[in-house]
């Protein structure tokens, strides 16, 4: 199992957004540990695997964006 953690500012209706989610979805059906960090979630607008972990940072400034990017990518 590979921990994989994908980030995009946002979950909204464009053609990045669909196939990072696509990715997630892939992999965590290969048993992989999938997380999505977002800035700006719109969760409803994909249907995102139940396997796959949607972590929203928030809007927060952009630099506390990317320290807690990094903290999530040092967790366990």
């Amino acid at each position: 199992m590979v921990r994989l953690t994908l980030f995009l500012p946002g979950l909204g209706p464009g053609g990045a957004e669909g196939v990072m989610v696509g990715l997630a979805g892939r992999f965590a059906e290969r048993g992989h540990d999938v997380t999505l960090l977002t800035i700006q979630p719109d969760p409803g607008h994909w249907a995102i695997d139940p396997k796959v972990t949607v972590r929203d940072l928030g809007r927060e400034r952009t630099r506390e964006a990317v320290g807690a990017l990094v903290a999530h990518l040092r967790s366990d």
